[in-house]
């Protein structure tokens, strides 16, 4: 009765560590659970969240799946986001897409698109472009890779963020202008209205008044930022670039009024600027001394604040300590590895206490089951006997059909034997007629692509740009209006050399126009007329084009021959 005591007493305290355990776990999962759903609603944490975040990445370090791991780092770093601690939630979101395996089925490529938008955020308050940029880059394969169209187009629009920090004009066009392609193409009219919105001061600081008095019309008309007496909804800059465009093309008045506008959405220092410029083109000293002195004071407000900022968050950078965070981590480990230590020796022990009464009983009960089967195998023993007797009489039989089934197995071989020659006779007669096909397909489509080619020349945008080369002593190179209905028209009789220089390679504007005049047949000269490049230009320009698309160059004057390889 004792043994049956200490047999119970044992199994019960195992089955209760091991109820412990599941436990835990269900409420971790239930915790996870939870903070997932308040931060899609966009709850603002605070630092009374950090110990509950905190206990859940020590929690997943070493439990639950990839993703639960990968959603605990991430609940980390956004709580860390909210209460300003920029690298702490930087090192989080890291540690998140280490957790991630996209190669599973199951990957919760959701969440690793939010982790990497939310290291782009970071990036781009704390003035890092490059890092920003790869962070957009993996948030929008990871959001393609999720068949998620949209979201990876917002993440290739966000790139012109970091283009403007570094001053890339070229290249914040670009984008905006292959954005607002990829959102019309899925249907996104208003989103595409609102992505070509910053296009716009970068052509009035080019004074290509025109089109940016068009692309201000398509927005207000479509954007949907505006209300039905046409009033902007939020924000004010808007009301600014509207006033440019009045000053710009000599609606005095009517620019003021909406520089007025922007003042009262709190833009200061755009809207001072603005009448700034209004009053100097109306030439009234008192006002142009006035709004001189505010814009003054606004631009400095405003580079005091910006620097301010990013004081306080290089302070922040080196406030944190990363050895006193490994030291902290490693005395975590060493805690824990102390109590896994002492739960595997109580849990040894138990089990071997439970082993040694299990097994005295075990081994009772087989010595009385052996004693049970050596009778049970003297019967079987008998009946063995008589069974191989029966088994030669059938043996004899079954030996003289076998004899008869090998004869038919023979004929059957050479059946299949011939059966198999003919087949592949008639494989390599298929491979010869496919080898031909190819050829045909070859001849083909070089027909196609000069008769392409023969049909883009006759174009009057071909002829508008011949021509521009041929009275270059005009000195007028080609609009960017003009420009894009070249690529335009090229994108459709050209497809794989586009797809080659525009989507596989993604030049920038300069060097994709390069390459487009260049397949055109435009010779060098004539391509320094259009671009308004000097040699020493051109020749770098082919460099840096060569090496994008081929790797570094033997001889830049190699790029052409390069190309016809290709195409």
């Amino acid at each position: 009765m004792k043994h049956h005591q200490n047999t119970y007493i044992a199994l019960f305290l195992l089955l209760a560590l091991l109820f412990t355990g599941c436990t835990r776990g269900k409420q971790m999962r239930q915790r996870l659970q939870f903070i997932a759903a308040c931060n899609r609603a966009d709850t603002v944490f605070t630092a009374r969240w950090k110990p509950t975040v905190d206990s859940l990445a020590d929690y997943f370090r070493n439990h639950g799946t990839a993703n639960e791991r990968m959603m605990a780092y991430y609940l980390q770093g956004r709580v860390l986001h909210d209460i300003g601690e920029a690298p702490q939630a930087l090192d989080a979101y890291q540690r998140a897409t280490e957790q991630a395996d996209t190669t599973s089925d199951d990957c919760d490529l959701h969440t690793l698109y939010a982790v990497y938008g939310q290291m782009a955020d970071l990036f781009e308050a704390q003035y890092l472009p490059d890092d920003e940029m790869k962070a957009l880059q993996m948030a929008e394969r990871i959001a393609r890779k999720d068949n998620d169209t949209l979201s990876a187009i917002k993440a290739y629009e966000l790139r012109i963020r970091p283009y403007f920090l570094k001053a890339e004009n070229d290249s914040m066009l670009f984008v905006m202008q292959e954005a607002r392609r990829q959102y019309l193409q899925i249907g996104r009219r208003k989103e595409a209205a609102q992505a070509i919105y910053p296009t716009i001061s970068i052509l009035l600081d080019r004074n290509e008044i025109q089109e940016a008095g068009h692309y201000l019309n398509l927005y207000e008309k479509e954007s949907g930022n505006f209300d039905k007496n046409g009033e902007l909804i939020f924000g004010g800059h808007y009301y600014y670039s509207k006033g440019r465009y009045l000053l710009a093309v000599g609606q005095t008045d009517s620019a003021q009024y909406y520089f007025h506008k922007a003042l009262s959405r709190g833009q200061k220092e755009a809207a001072y600027h603005g009448l700034l410029s209004v009053y100097e083109k109306k030439n009234i000293p008192d006002s142009i001394a006035k709004y001189a002195k505010l814009f003054a004071a606004a631009n400095d407000s405003s580079y005091l604040h910006v620097n301010q900022e990013k004081l306080y968050q290089i302070t922040a950078m080196y406030d944190y300590s990363r050895h006193q965070r490994i030291a902290e981590e490693k005395a975590k480990e060493a805690r824990k590895a102390h109590r896994e230590k002492a739960f595997i020796i109580v849990v040894t022990v138990l089990l071997l206490t439970a082993t040694a009464i299990i097994t005295t009983r075990l081994r009772t009960r087989a010595k009385r089951k052996y004693a049970r089967l050596v009778r049970v195998f003297e019967e079987k023993q008998t009946m063995l006997a008589d069974a191989i007797d029966k088994q030669r009489l059938l043996n004899y039989d079954y030996e003289k059909a076998m004899q008869e089934k090998e004869i038919e197995k023979e004929r059957r071989d050479f059946l299949i034997k011939q059966h198999d020659e003919n087949i592949n006779q008639k494989n390599q007669e298929i491979q010869a007629l496919e080898e031909n096909l190819r050829d045909l397909e070859t001849e083909l489509q070089k027909f196609s692509s000069v008769n392409m080619e023969a049909s883009f020349k006759k174009s009057d945008i071909f002829k508008l740009f011949d021509e521009r080369k041929r009275h270059h002593r005009l000195n007028k190179i080609p609009t960017e209006k003009e420009w894009q209905q070249l690529i335009d028209l090229f994108r459709t009789h050209f497809v794989r050399y586009y797809s080659f220089i525009a989507i596989t390679h993604r030049l920038p504007v300069n060097q994709f126009r390069y390459c487009i005049l260049l397949r055109l047949g435009f010779d060098g000269n004539d391509i320094g007329i259009l671009m308004d490049k000097d040699k020493d230009q051109r020749y770098n320009l082919r460099k840096i084009i060569y090496e994008e698309l081929f790797g570094k160059p033997v001889q830049v004057k190699l790029l052409e021959e390069k190309l016809k390889q290709y195409f």
